[in-house]
């Protein structure tokens, strides 16, 4: 058994080097990791590149520019095509640390794409299984709107504890719904949709889908993608709790603004592109 790790870098060395050290402790398997600097602008890239040179099982490579996580994956996605053989391709922030060991056994499995427990560290929120999105434009249209007046509230510097009240609500709506739909975050279970801070993918998935991640967003809604792409070929999701990794929250955004003011607007308005360009995939016929 064969693993290749994914870990996306965008400014945070030391977070790159403590999800490197989780993942040499409690990797069971032969595997290979490469870090992707999505083209850090300080610099962690020389850093990581420097500490990592003598280290036959990592590779440190840079994308020619800030690519955003979708094309930032797939970037190191298609490095590990080219150079590396792998039964399972692990594709994760640099903030994700793997907490139980990952043995052959566990990795056993008959799905292709794998989601694994995911706990938060700030909160100690499973963010594994999400519950499935019955996608239509007229979810995909009130999504943006949120997302709009959220911009104009932002405007105004009247965003902040109207987005906190959201976001209660919001989880609050997805745990009722995650129950509604039966699902446990101790039980094994196929689902509709998975955390993208981390994902399994095994070597038929890749060989089908050379790049996992839709090309057309910059950050947010890579899951949806995933989702739907999954569920129009018919390919099962698989959620299992055996694998478990800690997330160090957020952490990528933070590193481009310290701001909370500038930070929310960015995430509002690349949730707007990322939501324009799935409504673009969700009206064709794409896989």
């Amino acid at each position: 058994m064969k693993v290749s790790y994914v870990i996306l870098q965008y400014n945070l060395y030391e977070k790159t080097v403590k999800c490197i050290e989780h993942i040499e402790l409690n990797t069971k398997v032969d595997y290979q990791i490469v870090v992707v600097d999505n083209c850090s602008t300080n610099d962690a890239y020389q850093r990581i590149k420097q500490k990592y040179e003598q280290t036959s099982h990592v590779t440190v490579i840079q994308t020619p520019k800030n690519l955003g996580f979708a094309n930032g994956n797939n970037y190191g996605v298609e490095y590990v095509n080219q150079y590396h053989n792998y039964d399972w391709l692990i594709v994760m922030n640099n903030d994700i640390y793997l907490k139980t060991p990952l043995t052959s056994d566990i990795l056993k499995l008959p799905y292709a794409v794998v989601g694994p427990d995911i706990i938060r560290i700030d909160t100690n929120e499973h963010q594994n299984p999400l519950p499935t999105i019955q996608y239509s434009n007229f979810y995909i249209f009130y999504m943006t709107m949120i997302y709009r007046i959220y911009v104009i509230l932002n405007t105004l510097y009247l965003d902040y504890y109207l987005h906190r009240l959201a976001i209660y609500c919001l989880t609050y709506l997805t745990n009722r719904k995650a129950k509604k739909q039966q699902l446990e975050i101790s039980s094994e279970a196929i689902v509709g949709k998975i955390h993208g801070s981390v994902i399994l993918f095994k070597k038929d998935f890749i060989d089908r889908y050379p790049l996992p991640f839709h090309p057309s967003t910059f950050m947010y809604l890579e899951e949806d993608f995933l989702s739907l792409r999954c569920l129009r070929a018919n390919i099962p999701m698989y959620y299992q709790p055996a694998i478990q990794f800690i997330h160090d929250h957020s952490s990528t955004v933070d590193s481009i603004s310290k701001n909370a003011h500038a930070k929310s607007r960015y995430v509002y308005q690349n949730n707007i592109k990322s939501l324009m360009a799935f409504k673009k995939y969700f009206n064709s016929n794409e896989y």
